[in-house]
């Protein structure tokens, strides 16, 4: 009996490929099985086990999918089975549209309830590991492993190689608060990103927080070159986000990487520095994945008296403030102007004006200032003046 074959197979840690090559031997067919957000959990063929779960990719269509195998290598067709147990969905199973005979329904209900049995363990197992892996990783993010020794040798009891180089990169979630549905997507989101580095060989250290998501990013030692460590991270960064956007079509995601640390008490400087490059970066167009490294003087301002910043802006801009002139139309064209490097040409095809306007512009707004912008001492001020704005626009001061 199947049933009692698969129950058989539970009791002796065969997992979800032992179950799944029983049932592949029952039906007399290949078939692949995938958790309840798609990840494939296990492939087989006629009793023959097809191998690592992440060579294997489901395309689902509806009541069918396209399965691809070694890399898209080869594919076929198979049927949608979907695996639900008392109004609970557990997952799919993919069978090959040629079968001639599929499994019956009480064959999938005895199946499905052996995916269940082992999806229940497997959740406890991960609930006890992650419940000390996470409080340890909590640590290094808020500083409060001070002995790198000791921190290296715990660990080693995760398999951790805590001597080699990590950078911090940390996904948030705004816009409102996180409901129960959220919640969902948040976990959906977190087991997607999991299956999508080990998939890339990346090593899948990873910690939740509320609607931040925090990976451990490991370099390899000695340092990689630095400009492939950020596009690495920039590649990862982009697959995460266009699966948040498909969870979080409403919400806005943002991502920051702090800078790399070789010491592993320093790690909690690296997840600041992410915080910071994500909350700071938001002001400027430079996209959705930011590196602290990258923010420029923002970061230098962030820490100074809100006071004296405001003070220099409003000082730098008082006569502008002051004249009877389109206050908003002459700072616009004023900062596109330092932003394309002080070419009237190229500020007039970004404000898609004439280059006279601009031109015009320009110059009032040098004559209502008093300040000749041919003057670098005079641009510093003004381009510090616009950074200040958008630092203190993004918090609400200005």
């Amino acid at each position: 009996m199947i049933e009692l074959e698969l129950m058989e197979c539970l009791s002796e840690n065969g997992g979800y490929r032992g179950v799944l090559q029983l049932f592949s031997r029952h039906v007399g067919t290949r078939m692949v099985l995938t958790d309840e957000i798609g990840l494939t959990l296990a492939s087989a063929d006629n009793g023959r086990d097809m191998g690592s779960p992440q060579l294997t990719g489901v395309i689902d269509l509806g009541d069918h999918a396209e399965v691809t195998e070694e890399r898209g290598a080869y594919c076929w067709m198979g049927d949608k089975y979907a695996l639900t147990r008392a109004g609970r969905t557990v997952g799919a199973l993919y069978i090959d549209a040629l079968t001639d005979t599929p499994p019956s329904e009480t064959d999938l209900e005895r199946f499905t309830l052996a995916v269940l049995t082992e999806k229940q363990k497997q959740q406890l197992i991960d609930q006890e590991r992650s419940r000390h892996l996470d409080a340890f990783l909590f640590d290094l993010l808020y500083g409060n492993v001070k002995d790198s020794a000791d921190a290296i040798a715990q660990g080693e009891l995760w398999n951790l190689q805590l001597t080699s180089r990590y950078t911090i990169v940390a996904l948030n979630i705004e816009g409102g608060s996180i409901d129960t549905a959220d919640e969902e997507n948040i976990d959906r989101l977190y087991r997607q990103f999991s299956a999508d580095l080990t998939k890339h060989r990346e090593q899948p250290l990873l910690l939740r927080k509320g609607a931040e998501i925090i990976w451990f990013k490991r370099e390899e030692y000695p340092a990689v070159n630095e400009a492939n460590a950020d596009e690495a991270i920039r590649r990862t960064g982009e697959r995460l986000l266009a699966k948040a956007d498909r969870l979080f079509p409403d919400k806005k995601v943002l991502i920051g990487a702090g800078r790399p640390r070789e010491n592993c008490t320093e790690l909690f400087r690296s997840y600041q520095e992410a915080k910071m490059a994500r909350e700071l970066g938001d002001t400027s167009p430079s996209g959705r994945i930011i590196f602290y490294k990258d923010v420029g003087v923002l970061k230098l301002m962030n820490n100074l008296d809100v006071r004296e910043l405001t003070e220099f802006y409003q000082d730098v801009f008082k006569p502008l403030f002051e004249a009877e002139e389109q206050t908003k139309e002459v700072l616009q064209t004023l900062k596109t102007y330092i932003d394309c490097d002080l070419d009237i040409r190229t500020t007039a095809e970004t404000m898609y004006l004439h280059p006279n306007s601009v031109r015009y512009r320009i110059n009032r707004t040098e004559e209502l200032l008093g300040r000749n912008l041919g003057k670098f001492s005079n641009l510093k001020d003004i381009a510090l003046a616009f950074d200040i704005a958008s630092l203190y626009k993004m918090k609400g001061r200005l």
